[in-house]
């Protein structure tokens, strides 16, 4: 019998990347292989994003391609997964009747099971399972040799009044601390050089279990019983942070001095309107605090525009504070009305062509704010991470400064490299950082 060959597209965050290498390492654990391009598959899996309106957008459209790759026989089966299958699924089934399966987050670590249904011809439904445990097992890692994601939660009972989350994912489940931290050994131990935590709120970490936050615990742990790997940090809720955590990003060496701190906004009455459990005042403290114990920190902060009812004043207030250069990197979204959210149905709606006004003017505010930091560090020699080579002889890197996906990129010259010296995806080297192009930096080896 010829081996089946599985693809799968991942769309969305990390947090779906790590869903979609759990199920590849199921996958090729039940002894299936891996097909690279859609023609050489028996099953596609498109593992969605449903957060928002442009998600779901990218995953209609990729759903579209991969079903055009089926012959007359039916072949290649499509299978929708992931978050837009939990919330949608029904609607997906209506939206495209060639699909094969629609699966919700109950089927990662059953895919073996739904596969050899389909490869017997017959269709799946499992869209709307209450069923939203953490997908556990051996992962297939399909980041570079640079870095890996480490996920330590799943879910959100934030409630913020935009989002969706907690419809798609569920409550808040941390995962016990000695597995996340037998993970981390297995990951160092393996090779991987930094180690990047997610979950929907970082800094929640444990509370579900333990009773309270207990992130920095987590990071003693992982630190205590590994060696030279380093840490990253992103999605850390700015309600639930606290001195301690700044403490250790100042002093600790081998965590990232490097902060992903969504805001979503800064006029206290937006924030509450959010229910983003803080306000402006909150937010000006946590800045206080990290020049105090981490004055050299990174920061990331992740902004929303034409929430509805802001005004031109609010609006204002946020473009004025983004213009004082508190963050190194900022992201910004139009606001996106998200069905059965408390947002939806809130009264004085933003036109989307305001909220897309909007958002420009965020965007260009903050970008004189990251190319003077990234001019101020010109010169500088920094030891930076190989993410992957170029055939024209660059490397394409990160320092702490840059997290992977995210952020800039540093291009550093090897083309002078003597066969002796090549180095590979994972390797650190020192460059030297001499010029600025947009958000990447051009860098020579010292």
């Amino acid at each position: 019998m010829d081996t089946k060959k599985i693809m799968l597209v991942s769309l969305g965050c990390a947090k779906n990347t790590v869903d979609s290498e759990t199920a590849l390492g199921e996958i090729v654990g039940e002894g299936y292989a891996l097909a690279l391009q859609p023609e050489d598959a028996d099953v596609i899996l498109v593992n969605t994003c449903g957060f928002i309106g442009e998600a779901r957008e990218e995953a209609y459209s990729v759903i579209s391609e991969m079903l055009s790759y089926k012959d007359n026989r039916g072949w290649p089966k499509v299978v929708a997964m992931g978050c837009l299958a939990q919330r949608w699924g029904a609607r997906m089934r209506q939206d495209f009747p060639e699909l094969d399966a629609v699966l919700g987050l109950a089927a990662y670590g059953e895919l073996n099971k739904y596969l050899n249904t389909l490869f017997k011809g017959r269709k799946i439904v499992e869209g709307l399972s209450k069923n939203r445990q953490i997908a556990e097992g051996p992962r297939l890692l399909s980041t570079p040799g640079s870095f890996a994601y480490l996920r330590i939660a799943d879910g959100c009972e934030n409630r913020c009044s935009y989002c969706s989350i907690p419809l798609i994912r569920g409550r808040v489940r941390s995962r016990e601390l000695e597995a996340v931290v037998d993970e981390a050994q297995q990951l160092a131990e393996a090779g991987i050089p930094e180690l990047v935590l997610v979950a929907q709120d970082t800094t929640i970490y444990g509370k579900d279990i333990y009773d309270k936050p207990c992130l920095e615990k987590l990071l003693e742990e992982i630190l205590d019983t590994t060696e030279d790997v380093k840490i990253r940090i992103l999605y850390a809720h700015p309600a639930h942070i606290n001195e301690e955590l700044f403490k250790m990003l100042g002093s600790e060496p081998r965590l990232c001095s490097y902060l992903d701190l969504p805001l979503q906004h800064i006029n206290s009455r937006i924030l509450t309107e959010m229910n983003r459990h803080y306000q402006r005042d909150k937010v000006e403290r946590l800045l206080n605090i990290k020049e105090k114990y981490a004055p050299d920190l990174v920061l990331r902060t992740s902004l929303i525009t034409g929430f509805p009812g802001e005004t031109d004043a609010e609006f204002n207030e946020l473009l004025d504070f983004v213009k004082e250069g508190h963050f190194n990197y900022l992201g910004a979204f139009a606001y996106s009305p998200e069905e059965d959210t408390p947002a939806f149905n809130y009264k004085d709606q933003i036109p989307q062509e305001v909220a897309e006004q909007r958002l420009e003017q965020i965007m260009l505010a903050q970008q004189p704010v990251t190319f003077d930091w990234i001019d101020s560090r010109l010169g500088q020699e920094v030891e930076v991470v190989v993410d992957e080579l170029t055939n024209d002889g660059f490397a394409l890197c990160r320092s702490d400064a840059e997290a992977p996906e995210t952020d800039g990129v540093i291009f550093v010259d090897i083309n002078n490299l003597h066969e002796s010296e090549k180095i590979q995806p994972g390797d650190n080297i020192i460059a030297c950082l001499k010029s600025r192009n947009d958000y990447d930096i051009e860098a020579i080896i010292v």
